[in-house]
């Protein structure tokens, strides 16, 4: 955590402190959410430009390069940062001062860079806003390229969600898929009725509202410090998304099961959501690669109060002779591309290539031939990732039908958009074997 005094706090500072260590590979939200001793304001500011600067890295360096005289490659990372992030708050957050962006922007830059520098930002930025309209002004070939720079988007994931969607709101998706996601949790009916646990966290000064679709989610509006909360320490509650959500819900529907494994399994979301619907009954194995992964799972298990789930160490691509037909029920919730989560995570977009997803589809290929040999005749498999990508999804699950005829899908694939409840972009296909 950055240090700083309780009394002189410099936000846009700790911002670019942030920008930076995500930039080297740190995780984005806990950088942000490592915070501590800030007031609600200084919090929801420091995330803002955090998070809006990243997610709109692509259209504030196009401006930049059009702004400056300078080489895009010659510009310090310092430098670089502390524009990307005054763009952002002169095009993104109207509610700020321009004279407050440009010199506390000057300040940081007398800090971090030189003379030149403490020139180049407050020239840039003064000519910005002189000649705003010019400068955000895109110059395209195809809308494609348009969409790419307006939204800040690689162009092959506009054109994967274009080809996952099929529809003529793929502008309309890229704009919610810009937006913050939605702090979702589910409420574990082992120790708590959802309505209960409502009226819990509101007494705390929480707001929540129910989810849409899902049966147990409950939305937090106001989630910081939740996790210091009363109720979460008791285990009332599993920080799920509401699309993932709908995995067990899918699950248990109109079906009973006496051996259920959940093949891939951390942090143990989806099991532990089965286990608790179905109140325990049945035999259940939470399996994954390595101790880490496991380790995670009995952790959230034991705040849950779950505790006769069998834990086992699995590598899902290597085929187990012990697991062979033995499972009514299994959940296997690939390794994948997680681009549906490019609200919560915008670094993805950048992270990310298409090379992956063909290199990502192999291994869930492997994995899926061999959780069908472990399912007995007659039972469901549920296929999911947090993607909408066909190849890590539909070409995966078809090309697996195609060879495999004694399995059939028990209803269409449920490909979940951004636009459709608020929620990832998500896949979910649910397989019947033959008996």
């Amino acid at each position: 955590m950055l240090k700083h005094p309780d009394f002189m706090i410099n936000q846009r500072e700790i911002t670019l402190e942030i920008i930076k260590k995500s930039q080297k590979g740190e995780d984005l939200v806990e950088l942000v959410e490592n915070q501590k001793n800030l007031e609600p304001q200084e919090y929801g500011f420091i995330k803002s430009i955090s998070f809006g600067t990243i997610r709109y890295i692509m259209r504030l360096d196009y401006i930049i390069k059009k702004l400056s005289k300078i080489k895009f490659s010659k510009i310090h990372i310092d430098i670089l940062n502390i524009m990307r992030m005054s763009l952002y708050q002169l095009i993104y957050m109207g509610h700020i001062p321009e004279s407050a962006v440009v010199n506390e922007s000057v300040k940081l830059a007398k800090k971090y860079g030189n003379k030149g520098s403490v020139g180049f930002v407050n020239g840039s930025l003064r000519n910005f806003i002189r000649n705003r309209e010019k400068f955000l002004e895109i110059d395209y070939k195809t809308d494609l390229d348009r969409l790419s720079i307006e939204h800040s988007y690689p162009i092959w994931i506009i054109e994967e969600i274009e080809k996952a969607y099929e529809s003529e709101n793929l502008e309309e998706i890229l704009i919610k898929f810009n937006e913050p996601s939605k702090f979702v949790i589910r409420a574990n009916s082992l120790k708590i009725s959802r309505e209960d646990l409502k009226s819990r966290l509101e007494n705390l000064g929480f707001k929540v509202e129910f989810t849409k679709v899902s049966n147990d989610g409950l939305v937090i509006e106001n989630p910081r410090g939740i996790f210091e909360s009363t109720p979460y320490t008791e285990g009332l509650f599993y920080v799920q998304s509401e699309s993932s959500q709908l995995v067990g819900q899918l699950a248990v529907e109109n079906a009973k099961f006496e051996n259920i494994l959940d093949l891939c399994s951390s942090p143990g979301g989806k099991i532990s959501h089965i286990y608790e619907v179905l109140k325990g009954k049945g035999n259940y194995i939470a399996a994954d690669v390595n101790e880490e992964k496991i380790r995670i799972i009995d952790e959230n298990f034991k705040r849950l109060g779950i505790s006769d789930v069998r834990l086992v160490v699995n590598d899902g691509t290597i085929l187990n002779e012990n697991l062979k037909n033995d499972y009514d029920l299994i959940i296997l919730d690939v390794p994948c591309s997680a681009l549906g989560l490019m609200s919560k995570f915008p670094q993805i977009k950048y992270s990310k290539s298409s090379d992956d997803l063909m290199e990502l589809s192999v291994i869930q290929q492997k994995i899926l031939n061999n959780a069908k040999e472990y399912l007995k005749p007659g039972g469901k498999l549920i296929y999911s990732t947090c993607t909408f990508t066909l190849i890590e999804n539909e070409d995966v699950l078809y090309k697996f039908l195609q060879e495999n005829k004694n399995f059939s899908m028990e209803k269409e694939i449920s490909k979940i958009s951004p636009l459709d409840f608020d929620s990832d972009g998500f896949t979910i296909g649910v397989m019947i074997k033959d008996e």
